[in-house]
């Protein structure tokens, strides 16, 4: 007598070779919005960048609220502290209305300036390593700038300067 359907072996063969391709899938998922958040990051920054233009195109220099200067190796100023979004929304809020934050991640974005305010450097940490930048190549990028107290700061691997 012929038996019809599947053993017990061969449905759980088949039950782990899904298992198999749902990890993949998850993962693969993982790593596009991790790549995308990156995207947005860079595409915040540029955005940040392009007021700050238009800001010292009004004021004639990059000092928004007196804080930004580099004081200290590593100093940072991240651009959702209060003061800086007072300074920010009286003297250039025409040209970005809201600056843009971090989705998630424990870094935001960061400013820094020359001391006589004509240079700024905007900051942030990324994801994952297909656009992030070496902390020689963020140092290197800081100090072409002229903000020669800076030393390598590992939170950030993403660096954007005027």
């Amino acid at each position: 007598m012929k038996k019809k359907g599947f053993t017990l072996i061969e449905l759980l063969v088949v039950i782990a070779i899904i298992g198999v391709l749902a990890t993949f899938a998850v993962i693969s998922f993982s790593n596009a919005r991790a790549k995308a958040r990156d995207m947005r990051t860079i595409s915040n920054l540029n955005q940040i960048k392009k007021a700050l233009q238009l800001c010292y195109d009004k004021i004639g220099s990059f000092s928004i609220n007196g804080e930004t200067a580099m004081s200290a190796p590593c100093y940072r100023e991240p651009v959702t502290d209060g003061d800086f979004l007072a300074s920010w929304n009286a003297t250039c809020g025409e040209f970005l209305s809201r600056i843009p934050t971090r989705i998630t991640g424990t870094y935001e974005y960061a400013i820094h300036t020359t001391a006589d305010y004509q240079h700024v450097v905007l900051l942030a940490q990324l994801e994952t390593s297909q656009y992030a930048m070496s902390n020689a190549e963020v140092t290197s990028l800081v100090q072409s700038l002229g903000m020669g107290a800076w030393t390598q700061c590992p939170e950030y691997n993403y660096a954007i300067g005027l």
